[in-house]
C-alpha cells in the first residue's frame, strides 16, 4: 500500500487515538474507524511507502 493507515476497531477514546496518531506523526487524515467489539487488538497501523520511520515526535513534525 501507499499510504499508512492507522484502523481504529472502536476499542478506545478519541483522546487515545489522537495521541497514538500524534506518536507516529500522521495526520487525521490517515486514522480510519473499523468498529469491532470483539478485536483482539485496539489499532491496527498499515505502513506505507509515504510512512518516515524517522519521524520525532518531540520536534513538533507534522504527518503528510
Amino acid at each position: 500500500t501507499s499510504t499508512t493507515q492507522l484502523i481504529g476497531f472502536g476499542l478506545a477514546t478519541a483522546e487515545e487515538s489522537q495521541a497514538i496518531v500524534r506518536a507516529f506523526g500522521l495526520g487525521s487524515g490517515q486514522l480510519a474507524s473499523s468498529p469491532d467489539p470483539s478485536s483482539p487488538f485496539v489499532y491496527r497501523l498499515v505502513i506505507g511507502n509515504d510512512y518516515d520511520p524517522c519521524f520525532d515526535p518531540t520536534r513538533g513534525q507534522l504527518g503528510s
